[in-house]
């Protein structure tokens, strides 16, 4: 399940991906728990990135 608060990362993911950041300045003026979230959202879609390859490879 995904909290208000979760989504509300999510989207802003969304935006990062873009090169949009939330705050004026460069990462470093950004947030640490904004920095911390986009960390862990990258991770996670990774790991779902390369579950989806995996499962995409011949013989399995």
């Amino acid at each position: 399940m995904v909290s208000r608060g979760s989504l509300e990362y999510l989207n802003a993911f969304f935006f990062f991906g873009k090169g949009y950041l939330p705050n004026a300045g460069g990462w470093l003026d950004q947030p640490l728990k904004f920095v911390q979230a986009m960390l862990v959202v990258e991770r996670e879609a990774a790991r779902v990135r390369e579950e989806k390859e995996d499962a995409n490879k011949p013989g399995t």
